[in-house]
């Protein structure tokens, strides 16, 4: 240690700091650490931290650019697990998490609802999560807050007892090649002002929609799959404005997309197919531009332009809909291109009727 302090690193714990960038983890105190969070203190930023296989009984505090590396055996896996609290909290940019399951059970203290209270992962930076699993007994699984841009890869989301992901805030992010899972409330849940790209995902059984966009939030929303959900596929409403591209919105219980209390958002390219309620529905002040789209094989009309419903309609392949191709309320001033309209029940575009769901 003398040796160490005449040469500037203040001792063993300076030399640590200051030089090592490797760290093993091991609860069963084989390692440099038997916590994630002893090791956070003392590893310096740029640091990859594995941990050893086993039951992490700690909310991880993340605030360092460091990366925590799980087992490459997902068999094996390392599981952050507190008896209370969230997993992880994040607000290191330049940090990672790799091949992780983060749980958080459910605990008799846990007063606030779901939707708001009890997350597993809270990530306020630019983080970087990949091939990890997350699930929340108690609320959301992951909530993206405060301006945060992170990339989420190839996360699952699963066992949630409020929504699967929360974007809001403000905040940014890249969620890709994602599985949201029977989240217990929506899927993924965009709101304040936040403007995500969600993309190659899948979102499937969620207890309400599997995504929905409000409180003036936009992003983009392309290549995934959204499928079987409670209430519509998509919801936008209170202003928000995303878009759409080349998404399957499939065997939901409600509406393919229902856009209503203002919500606007370009929709292109997408398959809209096999929900129980109509392909598209507008009403409520919205104002969406739909074209492009394929919408077909609905329960009940493939557009639905319901009491004050607007935006533009036009260039969509509409099909074989068990109601009109598209229905218009007298009160919609909702501008039609034009649309191929077939199979759907005649006559395929109804003007004056006020029904659909």
């Amino acid at each position: 240690a003398v040796v160490l302090a005449g040469l500037g690193f203040g001792g063993w714990e300076g030399y640590l700091r200051t030089v090592k960038s490797e760290w093993r983890v091991d609860p069963a105190g084989n390692g440099d650490a038997e916590s994630v969070n002893e090791a956070l203190l003392r590893a310096r930023d740029g640091s990859n931290v594995h941990l050893a296989p086993g039951r992490y009984p700690e909310t991880v505090l993340l605030t360092r650019a460091v990366n925590l590396i799980g087992p490459e055996d997902p068999e094996t896996p390392a599981v952050i697990e507190p008896s209370t609290g969230p997993c992880l909290l994040s607000n290191a940019s330049g940090a990672s998490v790799t091949r992780l399951v983060l749980v958080r059970p459910a605990a008799a203290e846990e007063s606030a609802p779901a939707e708001d209270g009890g997350p597993c992962v809270v990530i306020a930076a630019s983080l970087r999560v990949e091939d990890s699993r997350v699930s929340s007994a108690a609320g959301p699984a992951v909530v993206i807050r405060d301006g945060a841009d992170p990339a989420l890869t190839r996360v699952a989301v699963g066992e949630t007892a409020g929504h699967g992901i929360v974007v809001e805030r403000g905040a940014r992010g890249t969620i890709s090649e994602s599985l949201v899972q029977a989240a217990a409330k929506t899927g993924i849940l965009v709101r304040d002002e936040a403007a995500p790209t969600v993309t190659g995902s899948r979102i499937e059984n969620a207890g309400q929609s599997g995504i929905l966009v409000t409180g003036a939030a936009g992003g983009l929303y392309e290549g995934n799959e959204i499928i079987g959900s409670a209430a519509s596929a998509v919801e936008i409403r209170e202003g928000a404005d995303p878009e759409l591209r080349d998404n399957l919105l499939s065997g939901a219980r409600q509406a393919g997309i229902y856009i209503y209390d203002g919500g606007k958002g370009r929709l292109t390219g997408n398959r809209i197919a096999d929900n129980a309620f109509s392909g598209v529905v507008v009403a409520g002040g919205g104002a969406p531009e739909v074209s492009g789209n394929e919408i077909t094989g609905n329960g009940e009309h493939g557009v639905a332009l319901l009491d004050d419903g607007g935006g533009r309609i036009a260039d969509n392949r509409i099909a074989d809909n068990r109601g009109h191709g598209i229905v218009r309320a007298d009160g919609s001033p909702a501008e039609l291109g034009q649309n191929r309209l077939s199979g759907n029940l005649r006559p395929q575009l109804q003007v004056g009727r006020r029904s659909g769901g």
